[in-house]
């Protein structure tokens, strides 16, 4: 079974704005989506250094492969 993603807006003291902190249930905090000037970012944990994108970017790289795998699916 997969972990559902849960979303907390927070406060915390190192930023000054809001944010929204990303958890899977049961695993703990996974990432932050925050406000960078004019855009949206989205910061993953993980790896020795967070790896950030814009929100934008995540969504066209999510929707992409939702698009080639239902396309490569639709063919069974």
């Amino acid at each position: 079974m997969t972990s559902k993603i849960e979303v907390m807006l927070a406060s915390p003291p190192d930023r000054d704005e809001l944010v929204a902190q990303l958890f899977a249930t049961n695993e703990g905090q996974w990432g932050e989506v925050f406000r960078d000037e004019d855009q949206y970012v989205v910061e993953i944990y993980g790896s020795a250094s967070p790896w950030k994108f814009t929100l934008d970017e995540l969504i066209q790289a999510l929707e992409k492969a939702r698009a080639g795998l239902d396309h490569r699916f639709s063919d069974r």
